[in-house]
Protein backbone atom coordinates (compact mmCIF):
# COMPACT_ATOMS: atom_id res chain seq x y z
CA UNK A 1 0.00 0.00 0.00
CA UNK A 2 1.40 3.47 -0.90
CA UNK A 3 3.11 5.64 1.64
CA UNK A 4 2.87 9.55 1.88
CA UNK A 5 6.25 11.81 2.85
CA UNK A 6 5.77 15.67 3.51
CA UNK A 7 8.69 17.79 4.50
CA UNK A 8 8.36 21.63 5.02
CA UNK A 9 11.58 23.14 5.44
CA UNK A 10 11.51 26.39 7.25
CA UNK A 11 13.83 28.87 8.87
CA UNK A 12 14.21 28.41 12.18
CA UNK A 13 11.17 27.08 14.15
CA UNK A 14 11.32 28.68 18.65
CA UNK A 15 12.46 25.62 20.12
CA UNK A 16 9.32 26.14 23.10
CA UNK A 17 6.71 25.40 19.73
CA UNK A 18 8.50 22.50 18.07
CA UNK A 19 7.08 19.53 20.03
CA UNK A 20 3.65 20.90 19.70
CA UNK A 21 3.29 21.37 15.91
CA UNK A 22 4.54 17.63 15.50
CA UNK A 23 1.92 16.41 17.59
CA UNK A 24 -0.55 18.83 16.07
CA UNK A 25 -0.15 17.71 12.70
CA UNK A 26 -0.35 14.09 13.45
CA UNK A 27 -3.79 14.79 14.89
CA UNK A 28 -5.03 17.13 12.47
CA UNK A 29 -3.72 14.88 9.34
CA UNK A 30 -5.65 11.64 11.36
CA UNK A 31 -8.85 14.37 11.36
CA UNK A 32 -8.59 15.19 7.48
CA UNK A 33 -7.74 11.56 6.25
CA UNK A 34 -10.90 9.87 8.67
CA UNK A 35 -13.22 12.37 7.17
CA UNK A 36 -12.19 11.65 3.95
CA UNK A 37 -13.21 7.84 4.32
CA UNK A 38 -8.72 7.27 4.17
CA UNK A 39 -7.55 5.20 6.69
CA UNK A 40 -4.03 4.59 6.94
CA UNK A 41 -1.33 1.63 8.89
CA UNK A 42 0.06 4.66 11.22
CA UNK A 43 0.75 8.45 11.03
CA UNK A 44 4.09 9.81 12.34
CA UNK A 45 5.52 13.44 12.90
CA UNK A 46 8.82 14.69 13.10
CA UNK A 47 10.24 17.89 13.85
CA UNK A 48 13.92 19.36 13.58
CA UNK A 49 14.66 22.81 13.97
CA UNK A 50 14.08 23.98 10.40
CA UNK A 51 11.59 21.52 9.19
CA UNK A 52 8.58 19.84 9.59
CA UNK A 53 7.79 15.96 8.93
CA UNK A 54 4.51 13.88 8.25
CA UNK A 55 4.95 10.06 6.96
CA UNK A 56 2.00 8.50 6.62
CA UNK A 57 2.08 4.45 6.00
CA UNK A 58 -0.67 1.99 4.53
CA UNK A 59 -2.26 4.64 2.89
CA UNK A 60 -5.23 2.61 0.17
CA UNK A 61 -4.81 3.41 -4.06
CA UNK A 62 -8.22 5.35 -3.96
CA UNK A 63 -11.44 6.19 -1.00
CA UNK A 64 -13.99 3.48 -1.08
CA UNK A 65 -16.96 3.46 -3.49
CA UNK A 66 -19.99 5.06 -1.34
CA UNK A 67 -24.01 4.03 -1.67
CA UNK A 68 -26.18 6.14 -0.56
CA UNK A 69 -30.08 6.11 -0.28
CA UNK A 70 -31.87 9.08 -0.88
CA UNK A 71 -35.51 9.72 -0.42
CA UNK A 72 -37.41 11.86 -2.86
CA UNK A 73 -40.28 13.50 -3.47
CA UNK A 74 -44.07 11.87 -2.54
CA UNK A 75 -45.48 9.65 -5.48
CA UNK A 76 -47.43 12.37 -7.61
CA UNK A 77 -45.38 15.65 -6.18
CA UNK A 78 -44.98 18.85 -9.00
CA UNK A 79 -42.97 18.15 -11.99
CA UNK A 80 -40.24 20.65 -10.62
CA UNK A 81 -40.14 19.14 -7.20
CA UNK A 82 -39.20 15.37 -9.11
CA UNK A 83 -36.78 17.39 -11.72
CA UNK A 84 -35.07 18.67 -8.53
CA UNK A 85 -34.73 15.45 -6.69
CA UNK A 86 -33.13 13.96 -10.02
CA UNK A 87 -30.99 16.33 -10.57
CA UNK A 88 -28.74 16.31 -7.01
CA UNK A 89 -29.24 12.68 -7.21
CA UNK A 90 -27.78 12.17 -10.47
CA UNK A 91 -30.01 10.01 -12.02
CA UNK A 92 -32.04 10.62 -15.88
CA UNK A 93 -35.45 9.51 -14.85
CA UNK A 94 -37.75 7.99 -12.03
CA UNK A 95 -37.20 4.75 -13.57
CA UNK A 96 -34.15 4.47 -11.59
CA UNK A 97 -36.06 4.96 -8.61
CA UNK A 98 -38.10 2.38 -6.36
CA UNK A 99 -41.70 3.17 -4.65
CA UNK A 100 -41.69 2.71 -0.99
CA UNK A 101 -44.96 3.32 1.58
CA UNK A 102 -43.46 4.91 4.16
CA UNK A 103 -46.32 5.12 6.22
CA UNK A 104 -46.43 8.68 5.53
CA UNK A 105 -47.53 8.23 1.78
CA UNK A 106 -45.37 6.61 -0.95
CA UNK A 107 -42.37 8.37 -1.66
CA UNK A 108 -39.48 7.92 -4.44
CA UNK A 109 -35.93 6.60 -3.55
CA UNK A 110 -32.94 6.74 -5.43
CA UNK A 111 -29.76 4.49 -4.34
CA UNK A 112 -27.02 6.80 -5.81
CA UNK A 113 -23.34 5.29 -6.08
CA UNK A 114 -20.35 7.32 -5.99
CA UNK A 115 -17.12 6.00 -7.13
CA UNK A 116 -14.52 7.03 -4.50
CA UNK A 117 -11.82 9.40 -5.85
CA UNK A 118 -7.67 8.27 -5.95
CA UNK A 119 -5.79 8.90 -3.09
CA UNK A 120 -3.39 10.99 -4.70
CA UNK A 121 -6.54 13.42 -6.10
CA UNK A 122 -7.79 13.65 -2.62
CA UNK A 123 -4.46 14.40 -0.50
CA UNK A 124 -3.15 17.54 -2.27
CA UNK A 125 -6.19 19.45 -0.53
CA UNK A 126 -6.15 17.30 2.33
CA UNK A 127 -2.80 18.33 3.72
CA UNK A 128 -3.38 21.80 2.60
CA UNK A 129 -6.18 21.85 4.92
CA UNK A 130 -3.96 20.01 7.98
CA UNK A 131 -1.47 22.50 7.12
CA UNK A 132 -3.40 25.96 7.49
CA UNK A 133 -5.46 24.16 10.63
CA UNK A 134 -2.16 24.17 12.48
CA UNK A 135 -2.46 26.68 15.64
CA UNK A 136 0.77 27.82 15.65
CA UNK A 137 1.04 30.42 19.04
CA UNK A 138 2.75 32.87 16.75
CA UNK A 139 2.89 33.28 12.84
CA UNK A 140 4.02 35.79 10.62
CA UNK A 141 3.75 37.09 6.45
CA UNK A 142 6.55 36.35 4.41
CA UNK A 143 6.78 36.80 0.60
CA UNK A 144 5.20 34.13 -1.71
CA UNK A 145 2.44 32.69 0.63
CA UNK A 146 -1.05 34.13 1.19
CA UNK A 147 -0.84 32.75 4.35
CA UNK A 148 0.33 33.17 7.98
CA UNK A 149 3.19 30.67 8.82
CA UNK A 150 5.47 30.08 12.17
CA UNK A 151 8.67 30.60 10.03
CA UNK A 152 9.00 31.28 6.29
CA UNK A 153 9.15 28.15 3.77
CA UNK A 154 12.00 27.86 1.77
CA UNK A 155 10.96 24.73 0.25
CA UNK A 156 8.26 21.76 0.25
CA UNK A 157 8.81 17.97 -0.54
CA UNK A 158 6.00 15.69 -1.16
CA UNK A 159 6.00 12.26 -1.95
CA UNK A 160 3.34 9.66 -2.62
CA UNK A 161 3.98 5.68 -3.83
CA UNK A 162 7.76 7.32 -4.11
CA UNK A 163 6.73 9.75 -6.82
CA UNK A 164 6.32 13.43 -6.38
CA UNK A 165 2.81 14.45 -5.39
CA UNK A 166 2.35 17.64 -7.02
CA UNK A 167 1.71 19.17 -4.14
CA UNK A 168 2.03 23.06 -4.01
CA UNK A 169 1.17 24.97 -1.02
CA UNK A 170 0.14 28.04 -2.27
CA UNK A 171 2.80 29.73 -4.06
CA UNK A 172 5.54 26.97 -2.47
CA UNK A 173 6.04 24.08 -4.62
CA UNK A 174 6.44 20.15 -3.55
CA UNK A 175 9.28 18.08 -5.09
CA UNK A 176 11.47 15.42 -4.06
CA UNK A 177 14.02 17.53 -2.97
CA UNK A 178 15.67 18.53 0.48
CA UNK A 179 18.52 19.83 2.10
CA UNK A 180 20.57 18.43 4.75
CA UNK A 181 22.19 20.79 7.46
CA UNK A 182 22.76 24.29 6.94
CA UNK A 183 25.97 24.65 7.01
CA UNK A 184 27.76 21.59 6.98
CA UNK A 185 26.03 20.01 3.95
CA UNK A 186 25.63 22.53 1.59
CA UNK A 187 23.28 21.72 -1.69
CA UNK A 188 20.22 19.32 -2.49
CA UNK A 189 19.83 15.57 -1.96
CA UNK A 190 17.09 14.39 -3.81
CA UNK A 191 14.87 11.48 -2.25
CA UNK A 192 12.12 8.58 -3.00
CA UNK A 193 11.20 7.04 0.38
CA UNK A 194 10.86 7.80 3.76
CA UNK A 195 13.82 5.63 4.51
CA UNK A 196 15.87 7.18 1.89
CA UNK A 197 15.05 10.38 2.96
CA UNK A 198 16.12 9.84 7.19
CA UNK A 199 19.19 7.82 6.28
CA UNK A 200 20.39 11.05 3.16
CA UNK A 201 19.73 13.60 6.06
CA UNK A 202 21.69 11.50 8.45
CA UNK A 203 24.61 11.70 5.98
CA UNK A 204 23.99 15.67 5.60
CA UNK A 205 24.84 15.67 9.59
CA UNK A 206 20.67 15.91 10.15
CA UNK A 207 19.03 13.49 12.95
CA UNK A 208 15.09 13.55 12.39
CA UNK A 209 14.42 12.27 15.45
CA UNK A 210 14.49 13.91 18.21
CA UNK A 211 14.66 10.94 20.67
CA UNK A 212 17.56 9.82 19.49
CA UNK A 213 18.95 13.63 18.93
CA UNK A 214 18.36 14.07 22.53
CA UNK A 215 20.22 10.64 23.74
CA UNK A 216 23.20 12.16 21.23
CA UNK A 217 23.80 15.13 23.27
CA UNK A 218 23.36 13.67 27.08
CA UNK A 219 25.82 11.66 25.94
CA UNK A 220 28.06 13.73 24.62
CA UNK A 221 27.60 15.84 27.66
CA UNK A 222 28.18 13.46 29.98
CA UNK A 223 31.57 12.28 28.24
CA UNK A 224 32.35 15.96 28.42
CA UNK A 225 32.23 16.06 31.82
CA UNK A 226 33.80 13.10 32.82
CA UNK A 227 36.60 13.87 31.02
CA UNK A 228 37.24 17.55 33.04
CA UNK A 229 35.96 15.59 36.39
CA UNK A 230 33.29 17.58 36.39
CA UNK A 231 29.55 16.94 37.47
CA UNK A 232 26.79 17.71 34.73
CA UNK A 233 24.37 19.66 36.39
CA UNK A 234 20.17 18.11 35.52
CA UNK A 235 18.74 20.16 33.53
CA UNK A 236 16.12 18.22 31.25
CA UNK A 237 14.13 21.72 30.19
CA UNK A 238 17.67 23.22 28.81
CA UNK A 239 18.58 19.80 27.06
CA UNK A 240 14.81 19.29 25.69
CA UNK A 241 15.73 23.22 24.13
CA UNK A 242 19.24 22.26 22.73
CA UNK A 243 17.36 19.43 21.23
Amino acid sequence: MPNLLLELLTEEIPARMQVRAAEDLARLAGEKLGAAGLASASIRTYVTPRRLVLTIEGLPEAQADVTEERRGPRVGAPENAVQGFLKSAGIASLAECERRDTGKGVFYFAIVKRAGKRTAEVLPELLRAALLDLPWPKSMRFPAAGFRWVRPITSVLCLFDGKSLGFHFDGIPGGDRTRGHRLLSPGEITVNNFGDYQAKLRAAHVILDPAERRAVIAEALAKAAASLQLTLKDDQALLDEVT
